[in-house]
């Protein structure tokens, strides 16, 4: 990634950043055909700020699986 498409400042500035930057796997995880859980509010408290965070980390892809069986997992404590 060029420094001219990174953000400018502190990438996660507060502990609200943290919420949207994980709304962004649960969006995409509710998003797909075959998924484990489904958030159907994870998309609007992601929104542009979440998909910026995500997408400006190294391997957010590649991170996606343990963002996913953290949600699920958690979710099935009782």
């Amino acid at each position: 990634m060029s420094g001219a498409s990174r953000p400018t400042g502190a990438l996660i500035r507060n502990i609200s950043d943290t919420a949207m930057w994980a709304a962004v796997y649960r969006a995409r995880e509710t998003e797909r055909a075959d998924h484990l859980f489904s958030d159907p509010f994870a998309r609007r408290l992601a929104g542009a700020r979440g998909e910026q965070i995500a997408t400006s980390l190294p391997f957010s892809d590649r991170a996606t699986w343990a963002w996913v069986m953290r949600t699920y997992l958690y979710d099935q404590i009782p």
